[in-house]
């Protein structure tokens, strides 16, 4: 959780071998982490061959793909993350993100609910559940999911905030303020 760290220990490797996998992956995925989508997409493509039965590795090369406006490409290297180990919840996830960005709701809900059943705790999988619900006036089906994600979340601000903009829509007032309350401490 220290990535100035991580990025000093990946530039030793490096200088004493730069081909070496692992490092540039790590790499790729720390300058993806602080916004550097460019240089980890020149790091990604320098060990594109290598990637191939690499899960953890496509994803990453599907959110850069997807962060620089090739959707197909990113779709792609998601669902060869899928084919490679249907498990990995996070594959499923951000598929379902895309498909929820570019509004094809039923493949993203799809894609949650594969999520889902791998693992029900997912705080991320649940929120992701949860705004689909929403946008398909699932209401109170949507407060259910927000609410489990809140026992698996430290991130409750948002959860909390989602939840009261839902009861905001069924015209809840109380709930939506006390829960906007809740987001706000």
């Amino acid at each position: 959780n220290n990535l100035i760290k991580a990025e000093e220990y990946i530039k030793k490797i490096l200088k004493i071998n730069n081909n070496h996998y692992d490092a540039l992956r790590d790499y790729g995925y720390i300058k993806y982490l602080n916004n550097k989508t460019v240089e980890a997409e020149k790091i990604y493509e320098k060990i594109l061959n290598r990637i191939q039965k690499d899960i953890f590795a496509l994803n990453v090369y599907g959110l850069i793909n997807y962060d620089n406006q090739s959707v197909e490409k990113a779709i792609k290297y998601f669902l060869k993350a899928i084919n490679l180990d249907p498990k990995y919840t996070d594959s499923y996830n951000n598929l379902g993100k895309i498909y929820f960005d570019i509004e094809q709701i039923d493949k993203a809900f799809d894609s949650f609910k594969k999520a889902y059943k791998i693992n029900k705790n997912s705080s991320k999988t649940l929120i992701n559940i949860g705004n689909v619900l929403s946008l398909k006036d699932k209401n109170k089906y949507s407060i259910l999911a927000y609410k489990k994600a809140l026992n698996f979340s430290k991130e409750k601000g948002n959860i909390l905030s989602n939840i009261s903009l839902v009861y905001s829509r069924m015209k809840d007032f109380e709930n939506t303020k006390k829960y906007y309350d809740e987001a706000i401490k």
